[in-house]
């Protein structure tokens, strides 16, 4: 059974031993932080360690001692490692914790701890054990062995490469940073300096215990206060490393005598150069040739503008530029930070779209001219066409009506060949006066000069009429003309009935004209609601399909062997559209090549308001 007497060296290792978990279990919750877990293995080695030497130190044995001192082992072998590992997280070089590297840093611990806790090769580290009482406490008197030394060696070598990272960090990091590097640089040398006191006895004064674990405990204080006062592992200068050699904005530190402390890659482009200790303690003014622009800017502490940096006008560069101070813990200016984004091809872009936009306006008003010259030209078109119309028809009227005053007249004394003439005159002439009275329609419509003339007139007496004038056009052709009257409409409705029969003579005729056989149908029905369907349905020749996008415009037919086959100017559907869109109509077609045609106009069903009679 082990033995254990109260000693006052327990006390501080006690201590030591509660503020290395404390700080690994205040340090776990900054987890994922940057050395987080590396220090956390760190301090819990350090307690394990002080608890083992608090257990040697009062044991009262031989064997005990010694058991607790190879379990003591387990930290030692350790705290070399963590730290190292620790400060290559800290310092950014955290690539090099390779799990190759990291096995390869595992190896000597691993031996040691085996060889340690195992009795029969204890004899390697320390050897000719005995019992000695030093300062009142009685401890083991064991000269170092080689594995000692080996250890030994290890342990100092991740020390010192640990410390020599952590200074050159010091020296390169800005002030800002300094104050976290400095109390770790501190806590650094401080387990150094106790180990070597224990190991060499440096002591002036005999001291039983060994003073490393208690020197690796002040370092984990000064860690706390690091996470208390610098944020140590929320900020640490691997951030700005990070950011400062990856970030595409160039960004310069200045002190307060404008002198250079700190650059990024991206800033030693502008410049031209390509090592920071080219510019290091340099002025501005020394690497850029801009008196006026250094004179402007450098005494402003805070500022946001647009600056161009160049030799000249074809090769300058422009950046958007952003000065922000940087003040020390009282509030104190200690310097300036010069962030520069680069704005040439935007503002290349921006002065190209300037550009385009300018002769696109100047495209607008010279369109806006020539629209305004189009429309003059196009009134003054509708105007020419119909006063031409107007005086054409005049004379035209009365060729025909003597053609026909001198059939019916001297019928009984012409020849044959004189009445075909004047038969051929009176045809000629009525279908020269129907061209004239279109194109006069059409330039009244274009010109906003033709009324419709809305009052109510039987739609079935409509219907009949067309059917009586057009029928002997279909005799001519042997077709079928066939008429049907929907009953759910109105006997009278509301409307142009001079345009609405205007447009089914269209209509008819057109189909009567490019039908060889069969029928022609005109059917006017009911659409749900307020509308009414003209329907004309042929089953001529049929439109092919890429004339239906133009079938409705002006002068425009199928084709020119159309034209001369069926004859026709090509204004009847313009005529057609324009007039049902004046009415707050449609037309719509559908056609297949050599099955026929369908031509659908859709209109308002307007009903005459109810007379007195009949609402009584």
């Amino acid at each position: 059974m082990i033995e254990f007497k109260y000693t006052p060296y327990l006390i501080p290792l006690l201590v030591a031993a509660a503020v290395s978990v404390v700080l690994a279990v205040t340090i776990w919750r900054r987890r994922p932080g940057t050395g987080v877990i590396s220090f956390v293995v760190l301090m819990a080695a350090v307690g394990q360690w002080t608890l083992s030497t608090s257990a040697e130190i009062t044991s009262t044995t031989l064997n005990s001692k010694l058991f607790f001192s190879g379990l003591a082992y387990v930290g030692i072998s350790i705290v070399p490692g963590a730290w190292l590992a620790f400060i290559l997280e800290y310092t950014g070089r955290e690539k090099w914790l390779t799990r190759r590297n990291v096995q390869l840093l595992a190896i000597e611990p691993v031996i040691v701890i085996v060889l340690a806790l195992t009795y029969d090769y204890q004899q390697i580290f320390r050897h000719n054990y005995a019992l000695e009482t030093v300062g009142g406490l009685v401890t083991i008197s064991a000269p170092p062995n080689w594995a000692f030394w080996l250890h030994a060696v290890y342990s100092y070598t991740c020390l010192m490469v640990a410390n020599f990272l952590l200074i050159q960090a010091f020296i390169r990091s800005p002030e800002w940073y300094r104050g976290q590097m400095g109390l770790l640089l501190v806590g650094t040398f401080i387990p150094l300096i106790g180990n070597v006191i224990t190991v060499f006895r440096l002591s002036p004064i005999d001291i039983p215990v060994d003073l490393t674990p208690l020197a690796f405990a002040i370092t984990g204080i000064m860690v706390g206060w690091s996470v208390y006062r610098y944020r140590l592992m929320d900020i640490v200068p691997i951030a700005r490393h990070i950011v400062m050699d990856n970030i595409s904005e160039a960004i310069m530190i200045l002190d307060k005598q404008n002198r250079i402390v700190d650059i990024n890659p991206a800033a030693l482009r502008i410049v031209g150069l390509t090592s920071p200790t080219q510019v290091i303690g340099k002025l501005v003014r020394e690497l850029i040739d801009q008196p006026a622009l250094i004179a402007q800017y450098q005494n402003v502490e805070e500022a946001r503008a647009e600056i161009a940096l160049g030799p000249n006008q074809q090769q300058e560069r422009h950046f958007e530029m952003v000065i922000t101070p940087l003040r020390n813990r009282h509030e104190e200016l200690s310097g300036r930070m010069f962030v520069l984004h680069e704005v040439t091809e935007l503002k290349h872009a921006a002065e190209q779209i300037r550009a385009q936009n300018e002769a696109l306006l100047n495209t607008n008003r010279e369109l806006e001219v020539a629209r305004s010259q189009a429309e003059e030209a196009s009134r003054l078109k509708s105007e020419f066409l119909a006063t031409m119309s107007h005086e054409l028809r005049t004379p035209l009227n009365s060729v025909i009506g003597y053609a026909d005053f001198i059939l019916a007249m001297l019928a009984e004394n012409l020849t044959d060949k004189q009445h075909d003439y004047l038969e051929r005159i009176m045809s000629n002439g009525e279908r020269l006066l129907a061209l004239i009275n279109d194109i006069l329609d059409l330039s009244k419509i274009e010109a906003g000069h033709l009324d419709l003339h809305i009052q109510p007139f039987l739609l079935k007496e409509m219907l009949d009429g067309l059917q009586a004038r057009m029928q002997s056009l279909a005799d001519q052709k042997n077709l079928d003309l066939e008429t049907i009257f929907d009953l759910t409409l109105p006997v009278m409705i509301k409307g142009d009935q001079k345009r609405l029969e205007q447009i089914l003579t269209n209509l008819v005729g057109n189909a009567i004209r490019f039908t060889e056989k069969g029928q022609v149908k005109v059917c006017l029905n009911r659409v749900e609601g307020t509308q009414w369907n003209m329907v004309v349905s042929d089953t001529g020749v049929g439109i092919p399909p890429h004339a239906l996008e133009f079938i409705f415009d002006e002068f425009r037919q199928v084709d020119g062997s159309y034209q001369r086959e069926h004859g026709g100017t090509g204004l009847g559907l313009a005529i057609v559209r324009k007039l049902a869109v004046m009415m707050g109509g449609t037309v719509r077609v559908e056609s297949e090549v050599g099955k026929g045609s369908t031509f659908t106009v859709q209109l308002p069903l307007l009903e005459p308001e109810p007379t007195i009679e009949e609402t009584k």
